[in-house]
């Protein structure tokens, strides 16, 4: 216990009401401190993340990994629908590289469309389709929380029309195993 806050001629009985008053504002400084994803338990981080509306929370992700998407839940749910929700839900998980290509095969022979692979012939996407490139090799797993994490952050009228991390390209040295958790690029 701390130093007594009332004075030395109190009775034994006020003495017994400081001990429990001075306990409980102990225990209310552990609250304030819950809601801080940098300052709370590392256990009760799941629940934290439930409590501010963590769509795609993953067991998987250290405790720091964790710490930080709380962190940066609240301002990507502020603006959640844009490009720039979908680059920073992407960086907290671990991809710091991403680009997102809108109107993908709107290909014109204008001089405005780069004839260096980084397009195809792919038929005419619909106006809401999207496309990411990573730039780090993706397990199948790995893709599929990607899918479910921006189902959640990109405009509903928006579907993914591919996940590839064809730039993080898979050399056969023996790094990665081909047991059916890597695919050849796009998830």
């Amino acid at each position: 216990m701390t130093e007594p806050i009332l004075p030395t001629s109190i009775g034994p009985v006020a003495r017994v009401i400081e001990r429990a008053i001075v306990a409980h504002l102990a225990s209310t400084t552990v609250l304030t401190t819950l809601y801080d994803p940098q300052k709370a338990p590392a256990e009760v981080l799941p629940w934290l993340g439930w409590a501010i509306g963590i769509d795609w929370w993953s067991s998987d992700w250290s405790e720091s990994e964790r710490r930080d998407v709380i962190e940066r839940a609240t301002l990507i749910h502020r603006r959640k629908g844009t490009p720039w929700a979908i680059r920073e839900a992407m960086r907290v998980m671990g991809f710091p590289k991403v680009r997102i290509f809108e109107d993908y095969s709107l290909n014109l022979y204008d001089g405005g469309t780069a004839r260096d692979g980084s397009s195809n012939r792919a038929g005419v996407d619909h106006w809401a389709d999207y496309r990411i490139t990573v730039q780090t090799t993706v397990t199948i797993a790995r893709a599929e929380h990607i899918r479910r994490v921006l189902a959640s952050i990109a405009p509903a009228r928006c579907r993914l029309r591919e996940l590839n991390f064809t730039a993080a390209a898979h050399i056969y040295n023996g790094t990665l195993a081909r047991n059916g958790t890597y695919s050849r690029g796009v998830a």
